[in-house]
């Protein structure tokens, strides 16, 4: 904003200037005009200074449309859309500024001025969340001006934001750097002093990205990466104390918005004694929509410092910043319990946010509703609001789906508690069918959340393609296992093949049941060293998933069990649950779902065969910094696989990144990779390894998203999941879902050894005797029974069905 008052300064100046020489040489009426015209520009721009955007705006209005001279025309264009921004009506700003580019693009001489009102709109752009928009503008807007330093400061610092939104942090961070340093060159405060700050926001969001990295990895349990990922968030967490610091030295005492800025990055940082001058300045300062939002960091729980951020924003028009202000407000007094002045600022907020249509505020203000209904015991009430929420949140979603990471809402944080919270409200006395099949349609909706936090997008086919959640019943005599983990409470709910619901309360503590699957897994994982080692919590497990269904499955004559799990569920093998006497793998074929209701794309050949891909060398990958073992056993399995179901086969150096993209286009229902994998709870952490590279998820996506013809079967074997992120299975099935692919077979830990041939051998020969993928993998496992006393060879292998 000090840029724009640089230039409105100017434009006056220009006015004025104007305004005499034209009373030198025109006739008296002319000169009244002129004085008028300058009046009314003088009050526009009075109005926008003292933050009564509304009234700058109609004055401006009016002299747009008495205007004729096309520069002036353009000028008073760029300043509605500078207005309108700050109003927070960011169509019509967009609307303005494109008038103004138009006519500037016409004036051949204007490049600086073209270039300042690039630069606008894609500021407007960045606020709207559309960086693919702002960049090509912004790049323009460089190349116009090769020699201003002052424009390519504001570029620069507008294509930090850009990146940033895009997700690219080190890219955000070289833009950032590259204002400052322009900026610098200046000298003067009024343009080093936002630089500072914006390059230290970019710093900080890359830290706190760094820090989740970390936390992922620590889970994972990769302690090199962790220590390398928290070195580099301290590091930048040191560099933005350096440039807050140097932000408020060069202020020298200026008591403007950039200096309470700094001053609250400083606070927000661990500095102490900054709070208090920011407050100083603040106060003293015009109202606009930066001071309100200034307000609101400063507030935190200052119920005056909020009620006059509200009464600002609702001054100056600025709806949606005076939306989350009622919300932080409601927080507030929900945290001490005054529930009645709580709710009425939820009601004054969902007003106005339902009123400009601001869907991330609007979906906090209905959770909030949620939660004050239930904590007062308005169950009804709290559920219609949790609801509401909800299905604002599937809005949001579309609206947020190319926006990166750090701009989408956090699935831990911000979406799943509203789901989970309406879930244990729906199942505390669920006893209906109706109210079951909606719990079962709330999960689908979060998984549908988790995979686009997942995969940083909505993935528009998948919401496209979701069906009716009450015709969920499979036609076949297959059972649905669903289980819900809940802060305070668990649940298994059964869909019966006749169409019968039931819930079950799982009888252990929710912190309990994770605990124990986090165990059980790592002891199937070791029943080399300590054989029978999971037996104690595998019976344990099934007495409290399985054995409370066990008489309707019975009753049912259930033929086949598809569990779609919640949270660590996931990465454990149902087949290993144990009643005792035999294995729930020998009483069912079983597989695991995310349990989305999805069109299947539909194959229009009976092809056959497969494309077969392996790894048996070992192979170093030096950004990793880490030797892949050798996998000797992929060269039987692959000969095998080859032998009984046809194809070609791509073993070790023919088995290239490239090759793979390539070959993995012929149209064999079957794509068969031996190789090692991991699937993670990051995206970045997910890959596949070929003989050159690895092969991100990402570009698994790409690859099979070419294919002509459906994948029926992907079979990765010599894979392995992050045991302790529950996250970890939504790559692996996930991807499966994205691209079409209708069945999966993997491994949840990697089995590299002569067991893994032997199975996937037989896995295949059941496949050809005409049995599904689940029925397929059972009779492979039952055979594994007698001859393998080592569980953990044929426990890590699921099917994974859609």
């Amino acid at each position: 904003m000090k840029k724009v008052k640089y230039l409105l300064t100017l434009f006056i100046g220009g006015l004025v200037f104007c305004f005499f020489v034209n009373l030198c040489d025109s006739s008296g009426l002319a000169a009244i005009t002129a004085q008028r015209i300058l009046q009314n520009q003088v009050q526009a721009y009075n109005y926008y200074w003292q933050g009564n955007y509304p009234a700058a705006i109609a004055i401006w209005e009016r002299l747009l449309s008495s205007e004729k001279a096309e520069p002036k025309i353009a000028q008073i264009h760029s300043y509605l859309g500078v207005a309108y921004r700050q109003a927070q009506q960011f169509g019509a700003s967009v609307r303005h500024f494109q008038e103004a580019i138009k006519i500037y693009r016409s004036l051949s001489p204007e490049k600086e001025q073209l270039a300042e009102v690039l630069g606008e709109i894609a500021r407007t752009f960045n606020e709207l969340g559309q960086s693919d928009r702002a960049i090509p503008v912004l790049e323009e807007a460089i190349s116009l001006v090769p020699d201003n330093v002052e424009l390519k400061a504001l570029a620069y610092r507008s294509l930090g934001t850009a990146y940033w939104l895009e997700g690219n942090l080190d890219g955000a961070v070289e833009a950032a750097v590259t204002g400052r340093n322009l900026a610098t060159i200046s000298g003067r405060a009024i343009e080093m002093v936002p630089a500072f700050n914006d390059l230290t926001n970019i710093l900080l969001s890359r830290s706190k990205w760094y820090e989740q990295q970390a936390r992922e990895v620590e889970v994972e349990g990769d302690d090199t990466e962790r220590n390398r990922l928290d070195f580099l968030a301290e590091q930048d967490r040191i560099a933005a104390i350096e440039t807050a610091t140097r932000a408020v030295d060069v202020s020298q005492g200026s008591t403007n918005l950039s200096t309470v800025r700094a001053m609250l990055d400083l606070s927000e940082l661990g500095k102490t004694g900054y709070s208090k001058s920011a407050l100083t300045i603040l106060e003293k300062l015009p109202p606009s929509r930066t001071k309100a939002e200034l307000l609101m960091r400063l507030a935190l729980d200052n119920i005056p410092l909020l009620e006059e951020a509200i009464a600002i924003s609702e001054t100056i028009g600025a709806k949606r910043t005076q939306s989350f202000a009622l919300e932080q407000l409601g927080q507030v007094y929900e945290s001490s319990g005054r529930y009645r002045q709580a709710l009425d600022a939820t009601e004054s907020g969902l007003w106005i946010a339902g009123q400009i249509g601001a869907n991330d505020s609007l979906y906090r203000l209905q959770w909030l509703r949620a939660r004050i209904r239930a904590q007062t015991g308005q169950k009804e009430k709290a559920i219609a609001a949790y609801r509401s929420a909800i299905s604002t949140l599937q809005k949001l979603r579309s609206e947020v789906a190319s926006a990166s990471p750090d701009v989408q809402l956090d699935a831990k944080t911000e979406v799943e508690p509203v789901y989970r919270e309406l879930l244990s409200l729906l199942l505390a006395d669920a006893s209906s069918p109706k109210i079951l099949h909606d719990s079962i349609d709330i999960v689908r909706q979060l998984q549908f959340s988790q995979l686009q936090s997942f995969f940083g997008d909505a993935c528009l086919e998948l919401r496209q393609a979701l069906t009716n959640s009450q015709s969920s019943s499979p036609k076949t005599n297959a059972a649905i296992v669903h289980t819900i983990l809940l802060n305070d409470s668990s649940y298994v709910i059964l869909e019966l093949p006749d169409g019968t619901i039931r819930a079950y309360e799982i009888a252990t503590s929710t912190e309990q049941l994770r605990q124990m699957i986090q165990r059980w897994r790592s002891q199937l994982e070791d029943t080399k060293r300590v054989p029978l080692g999971y037996r104690e919590l595998s019976e344990k497990l099934y007495n409290l998933l399985i054995r409370p269904i066990e008489s309707d499955l019975v009753k049912d004559r259930v033929g086949e069990l598809v569990f779609v799990n919640d949270g660590l569920l996931r990465n454990v093998p149902p087949a290993a649950l144990h009643d005792g006497k035999q294995f729930l793998i020998e009483k069912y074929p079983i597989s695991i779902s995310l349990g989305l209701n999805l069109k299947t794309p539909v194959s229009k050949g009976e092809n056959r065969g497969a494309s077969i891909f392996g790894l048996s060398v070992a192979v170093v990958d030096s950004e990793l910094d880490k030797e892949f073992p050798p996998l000797p056993y992929v060269v039987p399995e692959t000969q095998e696989v080859l032998k009984i179901v046809g194809g070609d086969r791509y073993l070790d150096k023919s088995f290239t990144a490239t090759n793979f993209a390539a070959e993995i286009q012929k149209d064999y229902p079957i794509v068969h990779i031996a190789t090692h994998g991991e699937f993670a709870g990051r995206l970045e952490s997910t890959f596949l390894r070929a003989y050159d590279e690895r092969i991100t998820l990402r570009q698994l996506e790409e690859v099979l998203a070419r294919r002509k013809e459906p994948i029926a079967l992907l079979t990765l074997s010599a894979c392995s999941t992050a045991a302790g992120n529950e996250r970890a299975i939504l790559g692996l099935a996930g991807i499966a879902l994205r691209s079409g692919v209708k069945n999966v077979v993997a491994s949840l830990w990697s089995v590299d050894d002569k067991t893994t041939a032997d199975l996937v051998a037989n896995f295949y020969r059941y496949l050809e005797e005409g049995m599904n993928e689940a029925q397929a993998l059972q009779k492979a496992t039952i055979a594994q029974l007698g001859i393998v006393g080592d569980v953990s060879r044929w426990t890590a292998f699921v099917a994974i069905s859609n």
